[in-house]
């Protein structure tokens, strides 16, 4: 029996972690799962909102950003495969079964990355496409053993990072065409903030570059 810990990490999520919440439950398969909310230090009514809601692992922490949250919730999971879902997101209906399917169809697969789709005021944009969105994979824990946890120096583009670390191990990812994250829009997206945005988006890059010399230093001594 394959487990999937599926980690959600949550700060102020009281408007959409219901909706989140459903297309968990409306995957269509027979599938063993346990969903880890890690509370960021919320100051809204998420975990009032939260109380009806049965099965959840919920783990409340201080406020220390989404790249906490998930090395928490990766920390704690009991599945042998890993899937994140962020507050304000959605699944597509078939993405855990047809996902898994493919992971368990090859052992050497490390990651399997499907597409994602802008929902903004309830309607889909027209053009699907792939991006590093962490709600758009399926993960073996193991990887995370190889490459790291995510990046907590980091409050954006954790994901990316990560993303980035994980192709420079040389990991073996099944790219899909298939669309497997409706990518919510709203007032409140972190990507709104454009000098933070870009603040970080300058340490990661320049981290990886700090990675890749240090890699070339250490091949050419060997």
């Amino acid at each position: 029996m394959i487990i999937i810990s599926i980690i959600i990490p949550v700060y102020n999520g009281q408007k959409y972690i219901v909706s989140a919440l459903k297309s968990i439950i409306k995957q269509k398969a027979n599938l063993y799962f346990e969903i880890i909310i890690i509370n960021d230090g919320s100051t809204d009514n998420t975990l009032k909102v939260l109380e009806n809601h049965k099965d959840l692992i919920i783990i409340n922490q201080k406020n220390k950003g989404p790249a906490a949250a998930r090395n928490l919730g990766i920390k704690v999971s009991n599945g042998e495969v890993i899937a994140f879902l962020d507050a304000d997101d959605i699944w597509t209906e078939t993405k855990l079964s047809e996902q898994l399917r493919k992971l368990q169809s090859d052992e050497s697969i490390d990651i399997v990355w499907g597409n994602s789709q802008t929902l903004e005021d309830d309607v889909l944009s027209n053009f699907p496409s792939f991006c590093p969105l962490l709600g758009a994979a399926i993960f073996r824990k193991k990887t995370f053993m190889t490459v790291g946890l995510f990046d907590e120096e980091l409050k954006f583009g954790e994901d990316f990072d990560w993303f980035l670390r994980a192709k420079e191990q040389n990991l073996n990812i099944l790219y899909e065409e298939e669309v497997r994250l409706h990518y919510r829009r709203h007032e409140d997206n972190s990507t709104n903030d454009l000098k933070t945005r870009d603040a970080y988006t300058f340490i990661f890059l320049k981290k990886k570059i700090a990675r890749y010399h240090e890699n070339k230093r250490i091949n050419s001594s060997l």
